[in-house]
């Protein structure tokens, strides 16, 4: 219903709060018939073309039921188009439109139009302290605007802020609105942006805008700096002024060439004995879709669904709203559904029987992972309600048994040593605590058992990590406070003794991809690169720029690569139904001079996403020779949506393959030479497949 039917009144529910109010009115429902009269409250109200009844037939759709009575000029056919999960202010790569019509301020590529206000201010020394954000605004005509806080180029605020920071704002009268929240450790740059939600036409004037840290008591206002989106009105002095002017109610273009049409519906069983009918396409003039629905009606139901608290997050209703919309993304945009573990009725099955049966917030936190477990997507993930830390160690698996990789502080040593064997974790054995915890791990094998280990490590603040090891022979309880910055996640090249970019033996390289400004470093060795006998590229992580890469990339090749190998799916039929895909790749083109040494290219499964996107390149172009561990399997771009109450959930948005059209997903890009770790190798604190590339390079 919310992405699917292009009624004009859908558009105007809060679905969010709507899923809440809609749980809490029908579970305690005593038969089918009250089911139904309650369904048809909930949805003729926003959905009058829609069908709902008892019985085991299909319920059909007449044309003439949802055709105006005088057709003429000016009625057109509205229809949904769909780039992938396309919501407003989030990943470019994804858009959606209701053809005919002009709703979300987004363009045909799908980009958000949100338009910075302020210069970026520099926040990076301010990580753990709390803002606040004081905007004063007026408008001539009821916006609806949305202002968002931004970190970098990610249009979104959660991206950067512990507590949500988006206000919409539909007031005509003069008001301050205030945002508060709290800068994460290793935020760089804050945008403050403003973004239209409704196209209308008028003007829009921003006042007063101050931007305050506090550090303890004390409360300092950092100066901001006119961006601009118009130009600036004469500023007062402290004051930020601006007017934007909208006027733009053109119909979204569309996004590709097929579409549905009056008469295309959805006819589906909801339950055993209950049918509904969804219609497609509805047609519509300026004023309004048909049929319209009954005015009075929407009024009370929209009023109701706006009086629903969505702040409670142990609440019921709560939980079972955050299920349903999740379910809901996922059952019509994720790409992958042939890869996952449960078909989606079993999924939501299970994830309502959960829901109902949790007991708080920090429940609920554990059916979404096993969500996000079933579909084995490693882009799929959903922010912990908890203020997380680490254990100061680093944890791996070699040889069948889990055990120290590094000791990250020293107060430790004489308790536990890199290479010590971890025989139970809290009470458990190590191996079989390690599976308990990746039943949690979205994603491939490899993935699972990635994130598994480094959740080892990660726990609430005051937390301890109880191990039992054996260390010198002798196998001893150690406790470990959970006290380090959170390790969300491990790059494989990660050491304690970092090899540096650079010629490394006569004649050989070695680059660490994650490092910044590689292909700087590159460049001014070129004279040297280009007269190397070999130069090892470590992937195992995530490389900094896209521009380090794609320059990288260009210097080995021979030829174009104009393979296309992600595909964004466009959908015009809910349940998954994909019709076709857009398909683009980089189009990269081979840059004087080539360097013609030979090129090995270290992964493991932290080669993850845009790593594996470059990693690609090398494999399918044999631009070199892989070496390690399969990688993730795990690549394309991301959307994210926000769950009421809760935190915000992230997949993948689109289908990645090989060059050659084969799978890559949960898969993973294989190396050419496998290496595995092994208990010895981890004990004197070697890098196995980094030595293994130098003996290959030597010969």
């Amino acid at each position: 219903m919310r992405y699917f039917y292009p009624g004009d009144e859908a558009q105007q529910m809060d679905w969010e709060r709507f899923a809440i109010y809609g749980s809490n009115k029908v579970i305690n429902l005593p038969d089918d018939k009250q089911l139904v009269t309650e369904l048809k409250e909930l949805y003729l109200p926003i959905a009058p073309a829609i069908q709902i009844g008892m019985g085991d037939k299909e319920i059909n759709l007449d044309p003439k039921s949802i055709t105006p009575q005088n057709l003429q000029d000016g009625w057109n056919v509205i229809s949904y188009q769909h780039m992938g999960f396309g919501v407003p202010g989030f990943c470019s790569a994804f858009a959606s439109v209701r053809l005919n019509r002009r709703d979300w301020a987004i363009n045909g590529e799908g980009k958000a139009d949100f338009k910075p206000l302020l210069k970026p201010i520099d926040v990076s020394k301010y990580g753990g302290q709390k803002f606040a954000l004081t905007i004063k605004i007026r408008a001539a005509w009821p916006p609806n605007l949305q202002v968002k806080l931004l970190k970098d180029s990610f249009v979104y605020d959660r991206m950067l802020l512990r507590t949500t920071a988006s206000q919409p704002i539909t007031d005509t009268i003069e008001k301050t609105y205030r945002f508060t929240g709290t800068i994460l450790p290793g935020s760089n740059n804050l945008a403050i942006s403003l973004g239209t939600i409704k196209i209308l036409s008028g003007s829009i004037n921003i006042d007063s805008m101050h931007f305050y840290i506090r550090q303890g008591k004390v409360q300092t206002e950092i100066p901001l700096q006119n961006e601009g989106p118009s130009s600036p009105l004469p500023a007062k002095k402290g004051l930020v002024r601006y007017e934007i002017t909208v006027d733009d109610d053109s119909p979204d273009a569309p996004l590709f060439k097929i579409h549905t049409n009056i008469g295309d519906c959805v006819q589906t069983s909801l339950v055993n004995g209950i049918n509904c009918m969804v219609p497609l396409a509805v047609y519509g003039d300026k004023n309004s879709t048909y049929p319209k629905a009954d005015a009075a009606a929407l009024n009370i139901l929209t009023q109701q669904v706006l009086a629903t608290p969505v702040t409670d997050n142990t609440n019921l209703y709560m939980r079972l709203a955050d299920v349903i919309i999740t379910w809901n993304v996922f059952q019509h945009f994720f790409p992958y559904w042939d890869d996952a573990s449960k078909n989606p009725q079993q999924l939501l099955h299970n994830a309502l029987v959960k829901a109902y049966t949790d007991k708080n917030y920090a429940d609920l936190f554990y059916t979404l992972k096993l969500i996000c477990a079933a579909l084995n997507d490693g882009h799929m993930f959903y922010d912990s309600p908890y203020d997380i830390v680490s254990a100061p160690v680093v944890i791996t698996k070699a040889e069948g048994r889990v055990l120290i990789k590094f000791v990250l502080d020293k107060s430790f040593e004489n308790s536990i040593s890199q290479g010590d064997i971890i025989d139970s974790i809290e009470n458990t054995g190590a191996v079989q605590y390690l599976n308990s915890r990746e039943q949690y791990m979205p994603g491939s094998p490899q993935c699972k058992e990635r994130d598994a280990l480094t959740n080892l490590q990660n726990g609430p603040k005051g937390s301890s990590l109880n191990l039992v090891v054996e260390h010198k022979g002798i196998k001893s309880k150690v406790s470990i406070l959970r006290s380090a910055q959170l390790d969300a996640f491990r790059i494989g090249s990660f050491s304690l003794h970092p090899l540096a970019d650079g010629e490394i033996k006569n004649g050989l390289f070695y680059y660490n991809l994650s490092d910044d400004s590689i292909s700087v470093k590159m460049d001014r060795q070129m004279p040297q690169l280009l007269k190397a006998k070999a130069i090892i590229l470590d992937m195992r992580g995530y490389p900094q720029e896209n521009t380090d890469m794609f320059s990288i990339i260009e210097h080995l090749l021979t030829k174009p690569d104009t393979t296309k190998w992600m595909h964004t799916p466009e959908i015009i039929y809910p349940d998954h139904k994909i019709t076709a895909y857009h398909s683009v790749g980089f189009d990269l083109q081979p840059k004087l001079p080539h360097i013609s040494a030979k090129i090995y290219l270290l992964i493991d499964a932290s080669t993850q996403s845009a790593a594996e996107s470059y990693s690609g390149f090398f494999k399918d172009d044999k631009l070199a020779i892989l070496i390690g561990q399969p990688t993730a399997g795990a690549n394309g771009n991301i959307p994210i949506f926000k769950l009421p109450g809760a935190n915000d959930m992230y997949f993948s948005g689109m289908m990645v393959t090989n060059h050659d059209g084969s799978k890559n997903h949960v898969i993973g890009i294989i190396p050419d030479i496998f290496v595995e770790p092994t208990i010895n190798g981890i004990k004197e604190g070697r890098d196995e497949i980094l030595e293994r590339a130098i003996v290959d390079a030597e010969k």
